[in-house]
């Protein structure tokens, strides 16, 4: 014990010995890097609520600003009175080494929790560090307690109000519980944009956008054409122009609002881009995972978003008794009639073709095979039973018990 406490001693008397060669010069370093760090973190968590450009341009002002001030610190002939009385206030306390060493404790802690704080803002860490730290919006996911019975899954179905507005009272007791696992971790499709992987993708969600078009009476593979035409059928590609638009169906965070959606922080305007930025890093900080983000974004989750666009379609199919009319409606009522609304109408129809057509599917059925050494079929099949996941059944059976 003697011994480790005189090996002890010795250590603790060497890195003192190189402290005071260090000194003032360490102690100045510290100082002015705490210093910038602190301006740095402020500017980063000002500029993540702006727009893109108005961000770029905070922080390279924030930049020019720290050069010049740095400068101004370190040689205006202004600032050398006061930097003769920080090196002598320095000194003074280097006299005491408990003291010394707790100034330098302090600053370089002071420099370490910025410098988390910048990385963390820019979803750096790993999503299990920083999910605790997202913005939570006012959802409550339902996680049921999930039992075995006879091998099969079985989930509680809780007793709620009927519809009161333009929400269904049942969504707030729907999140996503794992109870079927999917037949691969992350599955290998093609490429984002080829047809190949449009189908591959669009498939996985079949039997929900199935189920969802029979209760609204809606024609077959609506909206999946939709959602090919949307998000290319992945629930986690938002707007290309990262306007805040997300979804498997795409939806602006202010239709979703409207439509009794809760998401994710807040927006004011159709396109909004600061509320696409923090879209973008809410998926960072998710790890691209929906399972996460949509608890905090509704439009994540697959049901809700596409229960909601399919009730938001048959509002419109109510009014102009056309389900061409309703799909327009999806891009906005707005374009009924409009050169837009018919374009986008003709990229619904190319969907509904694309999924219609026998050699264009065999080509997306061989391609997923060779990928993940999974039958076609089977990945469908089982995609279909992983519907209980997102609590499928139960929006299906409070809509049918509340049937008006």
């Amino acid at each position: 014990m003697k011994k480790i406490k005189s090996q002890a001693k010795s250590a603790a008397a060497f890195f003192d010995r190189c402290k005071k060669k260090a000194e003032p010069g360490i102690d100045k370093v510290l100082s002015l890097a705490a210093l910038n760090t602190t301006i740095v973190y402020g500017a980063v968590k000002a500029a993540t609520e702006m727009p893109s450009l108005s961000s770029d341009l905070a922080l390279i002002g924030t930049g020019a600003l720290l050069l010049a001030g740095n400068r101004y610190i370190i040689d205006s002939d202004h600032t050398e009175k006061f930097r003769e009385i920080l090196h002598q206030a320095n000194a003074a306390i280097d006299t005491d080494r408990s003291a010394s060493w707790l100034k330098s404790s302090v600053l370089a802690g002071v420099l370490g929790l910025t410098l988390v704080g910048i990385t963390s803002s820019y979803g750096f860490g790993s999503a299990k560090e920083i999910t605790p730290k997202i913005e939570r919006s006012p959802i409550i996911p339902y996680m049921t307690s999930i039992r075995t019975v006879n091998d099969k899954p079985k989930q509680t179905i809780p007793d709620v109000e009927p519809i009161k507005g333009v929400r269904p009272a049942i969504f707030d007791h729907m999140g996503y519980a794992p109870v079927v696992k999917p037949l691969k971790e992350k599955y290998d499709y093609m490429k984002l944009k080829s047809l190949e992987g449009r189908i591959q993708r669009v498939m996985r969600y079949k039997h929900i956008t199935d189920t969802i078009e029979d209760l609204h009476k809606m024609p077959r593979n609506t909206l999946a054409a939709i959602a090919i035409q949307e998000s290319f059928a992945d629930p986690s590609e938002p707007n290309a122009s990262n306007d805040g638009g997300v979804g498997y169906i795409h939806m602006q965070g202010t239709t979703a609002k409207e439509n009794g959606l809760n998401i994710y922080g807040n927006s004011k305007t159709t396109s909004d881009y600061a509320h696409g930025k923090k879209i973008r890093k809410l998926l960072e900080r998710c790890d691209g995972q929906i399972e996460c983000a949509q608890s905090y974004d509704e439009r994540f989750h697959i049901v809700k978003i596409v229960a909601t666009a399919a009730k938001m379609m048959a509002k419109c199919e109510a009014k102009y008794d056309s389900w061409d009319k309703a799909t327009i409606c999806i891009r906005g009522e707005g374009y009924i009639g409009q050169k837009t609304g018919r374009k986008y109408l003709k990229r619904i129809k190319e969907n509904l073709a694309l999924l219609d057509d026998p050699e264009q599917i065999r080509k997306a059925a061989a391609d997923f095979e060779q990928r993940n050494d999974i039958k076609f079929d089977a990945y469908i099949k089982h995609s279909a039973k992983e519907s209980v996941n997102w609590m499928l059944s139960h929006y299906v059976d409070y809509m049918q018990k509340h049937k008006k």
